[in-house]
């Protein structure tokens, strides 16, 4: 052990206080929401069009977009880190793993 007990711990992580602003907990949570809804209503339509020969909808384009939105995320998390001079190590509590051999 290193000579902090249980209670010293749980004091320093109710101390902590919040890890991002409120607005930017919100708009993270409000275009989670929306891309949600965007989806689900983009899937009833795709699963509801009518005609002669069923054509498997072009998948592609919306996977690539939905990728490239979660990175736009990361970065929108990564920003919100770094205004509050933390890592993402801090945040997730365990070493990432670098492709640096330093």
């Amino acid at each position: 052990m290193n000579g902090t007990s249980n209670s010293d711990l749980n004091t320093q992580k109710n101390n902590r206080g919040l890890l991002a602003p409120i607005w930017h907990t919100v708009l993270l949570v409000f275009i989670l929401l929306i891309v949600a809804i965007g989806g689900a209503h983009l899937q009833s339509e795709l699963s509801t069009s009518e005609g002669i020969v069923h054509q498997p909808p072009a998948v592609t384009p919306l996977y690539l977009s939905l990728i490239v939105f979660e990175w736009l995320l990361v970065g929108f998390v990564w920003i919100g880190l770094r205004r509050r001079g933390m890592r993402v190590q801090d945040l997730i509590g365990k070493k990432v793993v670098t492709f640096n051999r330093n």
